[in-house]
């Protein structure tokens, strides 16, 4: 993995930065992410360590809600494997978990966001993309809600859960959608 692609794309997401490109340096130094990527994740990288991008999501997402109390967690009952666990285990009271319902999830996401919550979802992508396009397309995107949308275990990379698990499509059905 590249460290600093994942980065950017992380500030992007989690600034609300419409271009992930954009780095807010003041925000990351004011959060200790260049810090916390700087000392562990590249001298791992230097050792020839993998990285677990879900991982340093959670981690980050844990990180970040430390800071920021309008930080939410909604997840579709697979946060040990999005890592959002470790957001539960430090804020339960800003973890949801929706149960196999993404739709429901994205919906939950939708209404905290209108609350002023700044709220990530996570699942994975078959499920975030694949059945709550809808969702996302008519109540996130049409009424422009700062939700996140973290989507883990993209292409084929979910292995032994097969081909109803996996999602090649998922980039195309969101680069479709103008926000």
């Amino acid at each position: 993995y590249k460290v600093t692609g994942e980065a950017m794309g992380m500030f992007g997401a989690l600034t609300g930065d419409t271009n992930p490109l954009h780095v807010d340096a003041n925000f990351a130094k004011e959060h200790g992410f260049i810090e916390r990527i700087t000392r562990s994740k590249i001298m791992g990288m230097m050792l020839g360590e993998k990285l677990s991008v879900r991982k340093i999501y959670g981690e980050t997402l844990a990180e970040l809600g430390k800071t920021r109390n309008d930080i939410v967690a909604v997840d579709a009952d697979l946060s040990c494997s999005t890592m959002t666990c470790l957001f539960q285990e430090a804020f339960p009271d800003r973890f949801f978990n929706a149960g196999i319902a993404e739709q429901d999830a994205i919906c939950t996401a939708a209404g905290l966001a209108t609350c002023g919550k700044t709220a990530f979802v996570s699942t994975f992508a078959m499920f975030a993309t694949g059945r709550a396009y809808d969702q996302i397309r008519n109540t996130v995107a049409y009424s422009n809600l700062n939700v996140k949308i973290v989507a883990t275990h993209a292409g084929v990379t979910v292995g032994e859960d097969g081909a109803s698990h996996q999602m090649l499509e998922d980039i195309g059905l969101m680069r479709a959608i103008p926000n």
